[in-house]
C-alpha cells in the first residue's frame, strides 16, 4: 500500500474512534442533564405548594393589617405589593375581589397622569363586590410619594359614577368646603350606600350650605358627622339606625331643644353617640316641658363639654326605655336627683355600663340593676376603687352588681419629680382587687354560679413611666388566672400578669 494511503487510513480510524468517544460522552452528559432537570422539577418553594385557601387567608391578613391599603396612587399600598412577588401570587391577588374593594385617595398628594385608568382597573378587579371609598386630604402626610398633577374632582366624579351603584361605605375626611362643594355637584346616586362619615377640615355652620350628595341613598343606615350641622346634609334621617354627632369643634353650641327635635327625626335609631356643647338655659328659645321618649335607642354614648349642669339638663330632657348600653363620658358629677329620676323614668334593661370619673353615689345607684354584665370605669380615684371592691367583698348575698361578668378599669401612670413611676389611680387599691374578686367568686360558687369571668386593667403611661407592680400584689390575680379567669393588666403592648 502506498504511504499516503496508509496515513489516510490511520487518520480515518482515529477520527472514527474520537467520534465514538464523543458520542459516549454526549449520551452520558444528556443523561446527567435529564437527571438534574428531574431533580429541579421536584424542588418547589413553599410559596408554590401552599394550598390556595391558605395563601388567600395570608393575603387577607396582610391586607387587613397593612399600613396603607387601597391607595391607588401608591405602589406600596396593599394589595399591590402582593402582585410583585411572583406570577402565581399576582394571579391569586388579582382573583381575590375583596382585596380590590377598598379605595383610599389622599387628594393632598396629587395623582399620577394615568390615575383614571388605574382607578378603573382597580375597581374592575372587585367584580360585583360592594366598595368602600375614602376621600381625605392629609396633605400627603400618609405617603412619601407626591405627584405633580392635582386631582380633578370633576374627572374623579365621572369615573365614580360607573361604580356608584356598588359603593357601600363613603368617608369624606378633612376635605375643605370648596372640595366638598365640588363633590356635592357630582349628582351621583348611591343605591347601595349603607354607611357614611363626614369630617370636614373646618367647621361648617352656614345654614344655606348643603352637601347635596345623599339625595338617593335608600340603604343608608349609619351616619357619623363632625363639625357640621345636620341641616347641611340632605340625608333621609328617618331610616337611620346608627348615628354619631360631634359638634364640639363648632363655634356655636347646640340648643337642647334642637337636639331633642333632631333625635325625634330618627325614629328607628338604635345606636347613638353624642359629643356636644349645649347652649345655656338663657340662650334657649324653647323650654322642654316633658322629656322626649325615644323607644328604640339601645346603645347611648354621651359626652357633654362645658357647663357642669349640662349633663343634668340632657338626662332631664330624655327617656330611653330600651337602653342596653350606656356610656357617660363626661367628667362631671351629676345632680343627685337627675340621674335617679332618669333611670326611674326609663327603667332600662341595662347590660353594659361605662362611666368616666364615677362617684361612689353613682356606682351605688347602678349597682342594683340586675342585668348589668359589663362594667367599665375610666379614671376612678382611689376612694371609688376601695369603695367598689369593698362593697363587692362584703356583699355575700351577691346583690352588688349581681349579674357582673366582665370588669374593666382605665388607669394612668406618670413619673414623679425623681423620675420613678408613680401610679395615680391604682397603687393603693390594687392589693384589694384580687382578694375581693376571689371572695366574690367564692360567694358565687357557694350559690352554684360563676359569673365574674374577666378583669381587664388598662394602663396609660406617660413618656417616661414604666409599668411595674410588687409581686405580692399580683399573686392572687395570677392564681385566679390559673383557675381559668380571663385577666389582663397592662398597656397596649402587653400584660404584666
Amino acid at each position: 500500500m502506498p504511504p499516503l494511503s496508509v496515513a489516510g487510513a490511520v487518520a480515518r480510524a482515529k477520527l472514527s474512534n474520537l467520534q465514538l468517544e464523543l458520542a459516549k460522552h454526549n449520551t452520558l452528559a444528556e443523561a446527567q442533564i435529564r437527571a438534574l432537570q428531574n431533580q429541579l422539577s421536584a424542588i418547589t418553594f413553599p410559596v408554590q405548594i401552599l394550598p390556595l385557601e391558605i395563601t388567600s387567608q395570608i393575603f387577607r391578613v396582610y391586607h387587613a393589617t397593612a399600613e396603607s391599603r387601597g391607595d391607588v396612587a401608591r405602589l406600596d399600598s396593599s394589595p399591590m405589593p402582593l402582585t410583585r412577588v411572583c406570577r402565581l401570587w399576582r394571579k391569586i391577588a388579582f382573583s381575590m375581589t375583596e382585596l380590590w374593594s377598598d379605595v383610599e385617595l389622599d387628594v393632598g398628594q396629587g395623582v399620577p397622569e394615568m390615575y383614571g385608568s388605574m382607578l378603573s382597573d382597580w375597581l374592575n378587579r372587585s367584580k360585583h363586590r360592594l366598595i368602600s371609598l375614602t376621600l381625605l386630604d392629609g396633605f400627603g402626610a400618609h405617603s412619601d410619594t407626591h405627584w405633580d398633577a392635582p386631582i380633578d374632582m370633576d374627572d374623579f366624579g365621572s369615573i365614580l359614577r360607573q361604580f356608584a351603584s356598588r359603593i357601600r361605605t363613603l368617608k369624606l375626611i378633612f376635605l375643605s368646603p370648596p372640595e366638598l362643594e365640588k363633590i356635592s355637584a357630582w349628582t351621583v346616586d348611591f343605591p347601595s350606600l349603607e354607611e357614611t362619615t363626614i369630617i370636614p377640615a373646618e367647621g361648617i355652620e352656614s345654614p344655606s350650605w348643603v352637601l347635596g350628595l345623599f339625595g338617593n341613598t335608600p340603604s343608608l343606615r349609619s351616619v357619623k358627622v363632625s363639625d357640621m350641622w345636620t341641616p347641611n346634609l340632605n340625608i333621609s334621617w328617618c331610616s337611620l339606625t346608627r348615628a354619631a354627632f360631634d359638634y364640639v369643634g363648632l363655634a356655636s353650641p347646640l340648643g337642647l331643644s334642637d337636639l331633642v327635635h333632631g333625635l325625634a327625626q330618627i325614629p328607628v335609631l338604635k345606636q347613638c353617640s353624642l359629643v356636644i356643647r349645649l347652649k345655656s338655659d338663657a340662650q334657649e328659645p324653647d323650654r322642654i316641658v316633658e322629656p322626649f321618649r325615644h323607644v328604640t335607642v339601645e346603645d347611648l354614648s354621651v359626652s357633654i363639654k362645658g357647663d357642669g349642669h349640662d349633663l343634668d339638663r340632657f338626662f332631664s330632657a330624655f327617656t330611653f326605655p330600651s337602653l342596653h348600653t350606656l356610656r357617660i363620658r363626661s367628667q362631671t358629677e351629676l345632680n343627685p336627683t337627675t340621674l335617679p329620676a332618669f333611670l326611674a323614668r326609663s327603667n332600662p334593661p341595662l347590660e353594659r355600663l361605662t362611666l368616666d370619673d364615677a362617684t361612689t353615689s353613682c356606682l351605688d345607684l347602678f349597682c342594683r340593676f340586675s342585668r348589668i354584665e359589663e362594667l367599665t370605669l375610666h379614671h376612678p380615684n382611689r376612694w371609688v376603687m376601695c369603695h367598689f371592691f369593698g362593697s363587692m367583698r362584703r356583699n355575700s348575698d351577691l346583690n352588688y352588681f349581681p349579674a357582673l361578668r366582665r370588669l374593666e378599669f382605665g388607669c394612668e401612670l406618670q413619673c414623679d419629680r425623681q423620675g420613678s413611676s408613680r401610679e395615680l389611680l391604682f397603687d393603693e387599691a390594687l392589693e384589694i382587687v384580687g382578694p375581693a374578686i376571689r371572695m366574690r367568686r367564692a360567694f358565687e360558687s357557694a350559690q352554684g354560679t360563676q359569673r365574674v369571668q374577666a378583669l381587664r386593667i388598662n394602663y396609660r403611661l406617660d413618656g417616661a413611666a414604666v409599668l411595674s407592680c410588687p409581686e405580692d400584689q399580683l399573686a392572687v390575680l395570677r392564681e385566679l388566672k390559673q383557675l381559668g379567669m380571663d385577666i389582663y393588666a397592662g398597656t397596649h403592648t402587653g400584660s404584666i400578669i
